[in-house]
């Protein structure tokens, strides 16, 4: 074989070059010297491949189907080159757009009413790309907006592309607001309600906006609906019994307005009876407040009093035999009497308090024989396991069983824990109530890091020191960073080659799962060789030749850093240059 013949094989690309029909356009010129990029000598590809590969944009809305490209009916079974060429120097347009004859149509954006006027470079501005022209209202007419994004941005909800103010007049529906318009509010001007295009914070009550129209003065009140309604302000017909919560009846239908409602008539009025008859209580007070227990409205004659039936204690047992001043105390209102066991029996409780002041836990009415107590039916902690064998002292701190005490463990066994509060107050989750010690249940697969390989044969106590398990670190480098033999060379995400089977176990293709293939002389080199410092998580190595080899340059640098135009991976001594 010749030296030229050797050096053609070698120097393939730069020989295309020699046959290139003409320079690349501008966007293509970093790619003269890799014909590679654009054919494919051996067939295997087509170019317009080669061309989706590198404009990923455009592929990807050719297998979308959607933009120019997508929706061309050509598109996806022609060749690039039918509409692109190359070749014809650095300032060619191979784009050959003619905006006088797009069809918009072909876009994902069909140009529809007032749209159709409008000028391409209204949404397509110099030097933006076509395909980066926004689809919604706003990206285009934000600044015509009158209501300053009041509303949102969903202009297409209320506007049609057809005319802005006539069709926001026919598409939008103010019934679906809160405030459908009825009666007279249907004719009203849209500014009469609101004013300066303001949509927000608008009253919806009749008085926010007639106010000023109140020939009343405000004497009725603010809530006009009560007697006009939207149709026409023609008063109706008032009626105490229909229209307010208080009827009425007996005497009451003969008394005067003003004798109950002096002033305002919409004022609120108290509808106690002693409101009104505080001074004809002969009783002064003392039968309290509820006249209507014994008087009615058809006038003040007394009625039949049952304490059984008109009260909330019902005198049963050993209470109906008692005579009323045994419980209704001279002077003293009848609402004042106690209805609990020990405002009555204070003196009566031998326990002295110790039990609380609920009597009837465990007494009746029928006698003070005490009933039999069951704990785990009466009370909502029924006692299992250990908690049966302890005294009631030991939850009741001297005997007071009227405070309320907490159900969860950590109520009573905080100072237990020796978590120290890491693993929550749910403690029933790993104990039982049999005891702390036995029969924890826990499945650490359920928790942030299952137990897989070697970690599942581990004893607990190699990870976890201590009962604080919070603070047990999750990663690999945080455990076994003493064992890292790359002393950080290779970073800390040890789980990118090693698995918690064995640490001699490893996978890691370095041509697959980094950007730099190990060909060449470079197959045959050492992890060490490149990777010999301290590894920042996100640092990268330099993948040029003169990042490493540097100070193996015999031409101190006078040929430049580009080592690939004359050397190879096999090896530095083989030099194939095209002269």
């Amino acid at each position: 074989m010749t030296l030229w013949s050797t050096a053609v094989s070698a120097e393939g690309g730069r020989l295309e070059r020699f046959v290139m029909p003409g320079e690349l356009i501008q966007g293509h010129a970093k790619f003269e010297d890799q014909c590679e990029k654009c054919h494919d000598t051996s067939g295997k590809r087509s170019q317009s491949r080669l061309c989706r590969d590198c404009h990923e944009k455009v592929d990807a809305d050719i297998a979308a189907g959607k933009g120019y490209h997508g929706r061309n009916e050509t598109a996806g079974t022609g060749e690039c080159r039918n509409c692109h060429t190359d070749h014809e120097g650095r300032g060619a347009d191979i784009v050959l757009l003619d905006t006088g004859t797009f069809r918009h149509e072909q876009t994902d954006f069909a140009l529809k009413g007032a749209h159709r006027q409008v000028q391409c470079a209204a949404c397509h501005p110099p030097k933006r790309k076509y395909r980066e022209a926004p689809h919604e209202c706003v990206g285009c007419h934000r600044a015509d907006d009158p209501h300053k994004g009041k509303l949102g941005e969903k202009c297409a909800k209320c506007h049609g592309e057809e005319d802005w103010r006539a069709q926001a007049e026919e598409k939008f529906d103010h019934a679906a607001t809160r405030f459908p318009l009825r009666g007279r509010h249907a004719s009203a001007g849209c500014e009469s309600c609101h004013p300066g295009q303001r949509y927000k914070n608008i009253a919806r009550d009749c008085n926010g906006c007639h106010r000023v129209n109140d020939v009343h003065g405000g004497r009725f009140g603010s809530d006009c609906s009560e007697c006009h309604g939207e149709s026409r302000w023609k008063v109706s017909k008032f009626d105490h019994d229909r229209d307010t919560k208080y009827p009425l009846k007996g005497r009451h239908r003969t008394v005067t307005c003003d004798a109950c409602h002096p002033g305002n008539l919409k004022e609120k009025v108290q509808t106690d009876c002693i409101d009104c008859h505080r001074k004809d209580d002969v009783h002064k007070g003392r039968n309290g407040a509820q006249c209507a227990d014994c008087h009615s409205v058809n006038g003040w004659g007394k009625v039949q009093f049952d304490h059984n039936a008109d009260t909330r204690f019902p005198l049963r047992g050993r209470h109906a035999a008692v005579a009323c001043e045994g419980c209704h105390r001279p002077g003293a209102r009848p609402e004042d009497a106690p209805t609990d066991c020990v405002g009555c029996h204070r003196k009566d409780d031998v326990h002295k308090g110790g039990l609380g002041a609920e009597c009837e836990s465990c007494h009746s009415d029928r006698g003070w024989k005490a009933l039999s107590f069951d704990h785990d039916k009466d009370t909502k902690f029924p006692l299992r396991g250990a908690h049966a064998k302890s005294k009631c002292e030991s939850c009741h701190a001297g005997g007071d069983f009227t405070r309320r005490l907490g159900t969860g463990c950590n109520d009573c066994h905080r100072k237990d824990d020796v978590h120290k509060g890491q693993q929550g107050t749910q403690c029933e989750r790993c104990h039982n109530e049999e005891t702390w010690r036995g029969q924890v249940r826990f499945d650490h697969d359920l928790s942030d890091f299952p137990l897989i390989g070697i970690h599942a044969v581990t004893p607990c106590e190699q990870c976890h020191a201590g009962q604080t398990f919070k603070d047990t670190p999750k990663s690999c480098i945080e455990c076994h960073d003493s064992k890292d033999v790359h002393k950080g060379a290779l970073g800390r995400d040890c789980g990118s080659c090693h698995n918690p089977n064995d640490w001699r176990l490893w996978r890691f293709d370095h041509d697959k799962e980094t950007k730099f293939v190990l060909d060449g002389a470079h197959a045959g080199v050492s992890c060490a060789a490149c990777h010999n410092a301290p590894l920042a998580e996100h640092r990268k190595l330099p993948r040029d030749c003169i990042g490493c080899h540097r100070d193996d340059d015999v031409h101190d640098g006078s040929f430049g850093p580009q080592c690939d135009r004359c050397h190879g991976t096999t090896s530095w001594r083989e030099v194939e240059v095209i002269r």
